[in-house]
């Protein structure tokens, strides 16, 4: 897969017996969805798994990734829009309801947490 072309996975009773182990060998973190802001994609309520960025990876535009938020201690889950050569852009899918780069302005790469992997639900 190039950039920008995430595969993200949503999972049933019988997701990835893979992405089971690597949750369980913490390999992979799980997180809650709390807003509107990346409908259709993600609801509230629904949980995820991530990846974390391996050394020497780089996120690409199109990734949907977790972040800590720049200003406040909880966590960001977005769509990369953007990058340059300094900082990330980062937008929801649903701008209406989106706190993103719009409002606190490009990140930097160290805030990303990890990239989406499969969808829990």
């Amino acid at each position: 897969m190039g950039p920008g072309e995430q595969k993200i996975e949503r999972a049933d009773f019988g997701f990835s017996v893979r992405e089971a182990l690597l949750w369980a060998l913490r390999k992979r973190q799980r997180f809650s969805i709390a807003g509107l802001s990346m409908e259709p994609l993600l609801s509230a309520g629904e949980d995820v798994l991530i990846r974390p960025y391996s050394a020497g990876e780089r996120p690409h535009a199109g990734d949907v990734v977790v972040l800590k938020h720049p200003a406040k201690e909880l966590h960001l889950i977005k769509i990369i829009h953007r990058i340059s050569a300094e900082e990330i852009e980062l937008r929801g899918f649903n701008a209406e309801h989106s706190t993103d780069s719009r409002d606190f302005g490009n990140v930097d790469e160290a805030k990303l947490l990890g990239r989406l992997t499969v969808i829990l639900g």
